[in-house]
């Protein structure tokens, strides 16, 4: 029987090669000073951020309340005023003639099926309306006003659609906080507009207000899904040409005297809009770490504060209209300037982060670590 091959033992040659490669490397003076230097740098650095509290990967931010819980009720404006005298007249059952006569000479035509509840003795009531035709029932709350001696009669938003995101589009939305509704606004604010055009069931597209609300936190990676991108990415749309883009200022009176928010108004036009006419009117724009923004660009800035140890933003996005029936440029954005100046406050109050709060809470854990550290 032949002998096995005797085996080789390439030990010796690979740990010579091994042996000549690191020599000719250390004797590259100018490499070996690049690492020494890079590594003195990290170490440094991380030393610095340290002493200075600096946070690479900021801590989330959680919402007060989940945005799917935001109280549909709050969502109503202010109509109109009633004089103070008549209070006497708004009591359970059907209304009197003088309430009745009071939102006629306002535009709104109390049908035969109105009925008044009272929600508060003497301060608050309810007058729920019925439309004969499409036979949806309309709230309008009648408020006394202590201060004015008033009575302000308010109307509801109404949300008529509640659209569930599915899974598979939620991982590419990058959140599961956030709602999709549909509103329509049933205040119908132009008092040139006839009843019967009111009441005809066809509401104009100006007041059918498609809202879309989404939350990010504990990230300072880009902004995603921004309406340049989505709509033009969706097909068919581009934004016009000229005065297609503009940042304006909206009055939010509810945030203290003359205070506004910059909001992002784009136009878009294209062939999925021939059919339907009117114009393709998207309002955004992002509260984050306390501060509203306009654009992606200053979202990105105010994230990349390194001094920070907590971040989120949040997307707020209005459409008008249907898909067969698009509003005016101009009455779009006066819908959109109604439903910011009442749904900013909300999302402030009942479901963004205090951010004041937040930075409270940062400088006593700090000052709490420098005490336990000495």
């Amino acid at each position: 029987m032949p002998s096995p091959p005797a085996e080789r033992n390439p030990t010796g040659r690979q740990s010579g090669s091994a042996g000549r490669i690191v020599r000719q490397v250390l004797a590259n003076r100018g490499f070996v000073v690049c690492v020494l230097l890079l590594g003195s740098f990290t170490v440094s650095f991380e030393v610095l951020a340290k002493l200075r509290d600096i946070q690479f990967h900021p801590l989330a931010v959680p919402l007060k309340r989940p945005l799917s819980e935001l109280d549909q009720s709050a969502l109503r404006q202010r109509v109109f005023t009633l004089d103070a005298s008549l209070r006497g007249h708004l009591y359970a059952g059907k209304p009197s003639l003088a309430v009745v006569d009071a939102f006629k000479s306002h535009g709104i035509v109390l049908g035969a099926d109105a009925e008044t509840r009272v929600k508060e003795p003497e301060r608050i009531w309810q007058i729920t309306d019925r439309n004969e035709k499409t036979n949806p029932e309309v709230s309008y709350t009648v408020q006394y006003d202590e201060a004015s001696r008033q009575l302000d009669v308010y109307a509801p938003y109404r949300v008529i659609v509640v659209t569930e995101i599915k899974p598979e589009i939620l991982d590419q939305l990058g959140t599961d906080q956030y709602i999709q509704w549909v509103l329509l606004d049933q205040t119908h604010p132009d008092p040139s507009t006839s009843q019967s055009e009111n009441r005809s069931g066809i509401p104009p597209p100006e007041d059918v207000v498609q809202l879309f609300v989404t939350y990010y936190t504990g990230t300072r990676e880009q902004v995603p899904h921004v309406p340049e991108e989505c709509y033009m990415g969706g097909g068919g749309y581009h934004v016009k040409m000229g005065d297609g883009e503009m940042i304006m200022d909206v009055p939010v009176p509810a945030l203290g005297p003359g205070q506004t928010v910059p909001v992002k108004v784009l136009e878009f036009e294209g062939p999925a809009l021939a059919a339907g006419g009117g114009a393709k009117i998207v309002m955004y724009l992002f509260h984050t770490n306390g501060q509203f923004c306009a654009d992606r660009m200053c979202v990105r800035n105010v994230l990349a504060d390194p001094f920070v140890r907590h971040a989120y933003f949040s997307k707020l996005e209005l459409t008008f209209g249907t898909r067969d029936d698009l509003p005016t440029r101009e009455k779009a954005i006066e819908a959109g300037k109604r439903f910011l100046a009442i749904v900013i406050p909300i999302l402030l109050k009942d479901h963004w982060p205090d951010w004041d709060q937040v930075l409270r809470a940062e400088r006593e854990a700090r000052a709490a670590g420098k005490t336990q550290a000495k």
